[in-house]
């Protein structure tokens, strides 16, 4: 008998799609695209298979390690900011899967797509990012409540330069090659200002506390 698969489903959708043209919502494919790259590049274990965009403002991929589920979603979020000028809202569900597809990741099931579908259903009143679990214990769903809405204020004010600026510090490089990676390139420092006017420090405290709180199941 096979072990059960468990993980992480994230699910985003655009903010304010409705209000851009035609010609421009037609671009969002090619960005989710370019988003899917940047994550399977950066670490082959932020997804399965590829994101998949479907009723034209929403996405949605399956992440096969709990442990790299939050910085994954992060980084796909920071991205798509940067590419497509617009925010997304952002849910993570945690748990096991009963089909995955990763073809087509919509057609997939289980405890942690139904968590990322209900946290969705939960961003009302301007909120922007959830985190739910499977695992009901008191201290690790208390802590994800409180690093999403932590990262929900930071990641809403980012701009589009410092939302990339976050995502690059995702995959682990140093500040050096990162800001020498850039287009055009820039000094250490001026990818440092860009960091610090993101909150950076705060971002990688969420992480670093959501992680240590992950349930055993999930790890």
């Amino acid at each position: 008998m096979e072990p059960p698969i468990v993980g992480a489903a994230i699910s985003g959708q655009f903010i304010g799609f409705s209000e851009i043209d035609s010609e421009a919502k037609s671009r969002f494919g090619n960005y989710l695209h370019l988003a899917s790259s940047f994550l399977a590049n950066s670490d082959n274990d932020w997804m399965s298979g590829e994101a998949e965009l479907f009723q034209g403002d929403s996405w949605q991929f399956f992440c096969p390690d709990p442990t790299k589920a939050l910085p994954a979603a992060i980084a796909i979020r920071g991205f798509l900011r940067n590419r497509s000028k617009l925010d997304c809202k952002v849910s993570l569900g945690f748990g096991s899967v009963d089909h995955l597809d990763v073809a087509k990741v919509s057609l997939s099931h289980g405890k942690a797509f139904s968590l990322s579908r209900l946290g969705m259903k939960d961003l009302v009143r301007k909120r922007t990012f959830s985190i739910r679990m499977s695992e009901k214990t008191s201290v690790a769903q208390s802590n994800a409540d409180a690093v999403a809405y932590l990262l929900d204020v930071l990641m809403t004010l980012w701009t589009p330069t410092q939302a990339y600026s976050v995502a690059l510090m995702m995959t682990g490089a140093s500040r050096t090659e990162l800001a020498s990676q850039l287009n055009p390139p820039i000094s250490k420092q001026a990818f440092g200002k860009r960091l610090f006017g993101a909150r950076w420090k705060e971002v990688d405290l969420a992480i670093k506390s959501f992680s240590s709180t992950l349930p055993t199941l999930y790890v």
